[in-house]
C-alpha cells in the first residue's frame, strides 16, 4: 500500500508484492479468490462494549458465537496455535486459532499475510491476560492483499506521504480515521445549518482556462515554451484546476453571483482547497463560500 520509507526499501517491497501476487495466483487455481458470501454479524467495538463486564466463567456458562470480519494487522504463530488481531471499521478484536480446531485451513493460515482480510466464526472466551477473544471455529480469506502495510516499528511517519496516501492513512491511524469521521460531521452541520436558513446548495465549475497560482506555469512550462499555452496539441482547450486561495476565491466568488442572480436565491458551495506539489496545508481543508441576493 505504500513505498516503505528506509533506503533499498523498494526492491524489497517489489519482492514482497511478486510473493503476494503468486499466492493469489495459486488461490484463483484453487476457485473463487474473492468470494462474497461471508456476512459478519457483529463489529469488534460492539463486541467489546456489550461483554466487557462478562468475565471467563461467565463466557464459558453462557457460549457466545460471533462472526466478525476484518483486516488483519497482527500475526503471532506459535506453532499449533496462533494469535491475530482484527481490524474493522468500529475497532479491533482478537482471534485465537488451533490446529486442532481448524485443521487444513489452519496451515493454510499460515500462508496469509499481515493486511489479507479474513472472516472469522467462533465464540468470545477471556485469555489467561483476560483480554476478550474468539475462539476461532471456521475461517475464510476474503480479500488477499498485494501490497504490504507500512511495518509495525516505523509505521507511516512521513506526513506528505500521510497526505498523498490518505488510504494507508486510514488503516494504520485511528486518530486518522477520528479526523474524518470528525470533518463529516463539521461538513454535515454546516450543510444543514445553511439549508434550515433557506441557502440553496450549488455547484459552480471547478476548472477555468486561465492558469493560476505558483504550480501553474510550473505544468504547463512546455506549452509556454511551444507558443502554445490556451490549446493543447490536438488544438483543444486546455483547462487548468483553480490552485491558489486568492484565484480560487475571485473563480468562485464571481461563479457563485451569477449563480445567485439567476436563481434569485441565497446559495453556497462547499469545495475542496487545491494545493502545490508540496502539500503545507493539510488537504482535508474544505471551504465554504456563499451569496445572498
Amino acid at each position: 500500500m505504500t513505498t516503505l520509507e528506509r533506503p533499498g526499501a523498494v526492491p524489497e517491497e517489489n519482492r514482497l508484492i511478486a510473493e503476494r501476487r503468486a499466492k493469489l495466483a495459486a488461490l484463483r487455481a484453487q476457485g473463487p479468490a474473492y468470494p462474497n458470501h461471508f456476512r459478519r454479524d457483529a463489529l469488534a467495538a460492539d463486541l467489546l462494549s456489550t461483554y466487557q463486564e462478562r468475565d471467563a466463567a461467565w463466557l464459558e456458562a453462557n457460549p457466545v458465537r460471533v462472526r466478525v470480519g476484518g483486516r488483519m494487522m497482527f500475526k503471532r504463530l506459535m506453532g499449533k496455535a496462533s494469535f491475530v488481531k482484527l481490524a474493522d471499521r468500529s475497532g479491533a478484536i482478537q482471534l485465537f486459532l488451533q490446529e486442532e480446531t481448524l485443521g487444513a485451513t489452519y496451515e493454510a493460515f499460515k500462508s496469509y499475510d499481515v493486511g489479507d482480510i479474513l472472516g472469522a466464526v467462533g465464540p468470545l472466551f477471556r485469555t489467561r491476560t483476560g483480554e476478550l477473544t474468539v475462539r476461532v471455529s471456521g475461517l475464510q480469506l476474503l480479500v488477499k492483499s498485494l501490497r504490504p502495510l507500512p511495518d509495525k516499528w516505523h509505521g507511516l511517519a512521513d506526513t506528505e506521504t500521510r497526505y498523498r496516501q490518505r488510504y494507508v492513512d486510514l488503516v494504520m491511524n485511528e486518530a486518522s480515521r477520528a479526523v474524518f469521521r470528525t470533518r463529516s460531521a463539521i461538513v454535515r452541520y454546516l450543510r444543514d445549518a445553511l439549508e434550515a436558513l433557506d441557502f440553496l446548495e450549488v455547484e459552480t465549475p471547478m476548472m477555468q482556462p486561465i492558469a493560476g497560482g505558483a504550480l501553474v506555469l510550473a505544468s504547463v512550462s512546455v506549452a509556454i515554451s511551444r507558443g502554445n499555452f490556451n490549446s493543447n496539441e490536438n488544438g483543444r482547450s486546455r483547462f487548468f484546476m483553480v490552485i491558489s486561495v486568492s484565484e480560487s476565491h475571485k473563480h468562485i466568488g464571481m461563479a457563485l453571483k451569477r449563480h445567485a442572480m439567476a436563481a434569485k436565491h441565497l446559495v453556497f458551495q462547499l469545495w475542496q482547497r487545491f494545493h502545490q506539489m508540496r502539500l503545507r496545508l493539510d488537504p482535508l481543508l474544505v471551504l465554504l463560500d456563499s451569496f445572498c441576493t
